[in-house]
Order: structure tokens, then C-alpha cells, then sequence
């Protein structure tokens, strides 16, 4: 109980855009060579994790949080700046509409 220090974060320096989602924080961080991620924590080191570092997002910003998921924008390099919606799994965090291949 009460406030403490969650440690061993895969974030490195420049947590901001916090958003509360049920059970879970996400959060955006910069890690060791500056590269903005997105985090997710239940409160505990072992709970604390990036988030899609499989995917070709780049710099995401939280908006709200819908239920227990998180909706932000991020850019990739096929869609450009998007939204996208996670559950603070890597399988379940994907832009939010199929690539365009027109754009």
C-alpha cells in the first residue's frame, strides 16, 4: 500500500502522457538510445513492460482509455500517424483500421 518506486523499468528516462486503465498505467517513455515507447504497469517491476517493441509504431501518444485498453496515435511507416488501440499486450496493440495502400 501506499506509494512506491516501481524499478527494473524497461523506460529509461521521460515518462509522461500517463493514462489509468482499469488494473493497468500506461504510459509513454523514452528508452536507452531516446526511442519514445509505449509502457504498460500493474504497479510492480514484473508487471512493468513495453509494449509492441515487435511493431513498427514510433512515438505514441495516449488519448483515453476505453475500458481496459488504452487508444492512442502513433506513426508507422506504411499508415503514417494513426490511431491505435492496445490491452498492454503485444498481440493485442494494432492500429486501428487495415493499411491504405492508396495513401
Amino acid at each position: 500500500a501506499g506509494t512506491h518506486h516501481v524499478g527494473g523499468s524497461p523506460i529509461h528516462n521521460d515518462v509522461r502522457n500517463l493514462v489509468g486503465a482499469v488494473t493497468q498505467l500506461f504510459a509513454v517513455g523514452a528508452d536507452a538510445v531516446g526511442r519514445r515507447l509505449l509502457l504498460v504497469s500493474d504497479g510492480t517491476t514484473t508487471g512493468t513492460m513495453l509494449v509492441g517493441t515487435t511493431l513498427a509504431m514510433d512515438d505514441p501518444e495516449l488519448h483515453v482509455a476505453l475500458g481496459s485498453r488504452v487508444v492512442f496515435t502513433a506513426t508507422d511507416a506504411i499508415r503514417g500517424r494513426e490511431v491505435w488501440i492496445s490491452d498492454g499486450t503485444s498481440a493485442g496493440c494494432a492500429a486501428s483500421s487495415p493499411s491504405n495502400s492508396t495513401r
